[in-house]
């Protein structure tokens, strides 16, 4: 037997609190549907249960495109030193054989079209997942807003 003031018991009392208000809830909704018909609380709970999927998706669509927004305002790619570019030029890919040594001028112009073409890449793909979010966000909403109206059509009659 638990000990009063103990969490445990505070863990407990609270559980059975939570369950008093689910059951009061449960007890409400199925006079309600007795008054309305026997389908009353699937539909009830069918609709809410739409809505709160399509929500939470919507959720996470505008989590992810504010941050493409601020990938796109603020970038910040990725790309290897110039040290460790020039060290990679120095090998083909095939067998890792010894390729012609470049000059530093045309060295040091290659890794700047390397960086543009990071960039440029780095936008692209935010664009791109940009693009996917803001569908995250308006696929689900008129799912949304017809499980509204339903819902409020059902609870006004």
């Amino acid at each position: 037997m638990p000990i009063l003031g103990s969490k445990s018991s505070a863990k407990s009392h609270q559980s059975r609190k939570n369950n008093d208000k689910f059951v009061l809830y449960l007890y409400t909704v199925k006079k309600a549907s007795k008054r309305k018909g026997s389908d009353f609380l699937v539909r009830h709970v069918y609709y809410y249960a739409v809505m709160l999927i399509t929500l939470v998706m919507m959720i996470g669509g505008m989590i992810a495109a504010a941050v493409n927004v601020v990938s796109l305002v603020n970038p910040t790619p990725y790309y290897m030193s110039f040290e460790d570019y020039k060290q990679n030029q120095h090998y083909e890919d095939e067998g890792e054989k010894e390729r012609e040594h470049l000059s530093e001028e045309q060295l040091l112009a290659n890794y700047e079209r390397y960086q543009t073409e990071e960039v440029e890449r780095d936008q692209g793909y935010t664009v791109n997942q940009l693009l996917y979010s803001g569908f995250w966000v308006f696929i689900p909403l008129p799912f949304f807003v017809l499980a509204r109206r339903q819902l409020k059509r059902q609870e006004k009659e």
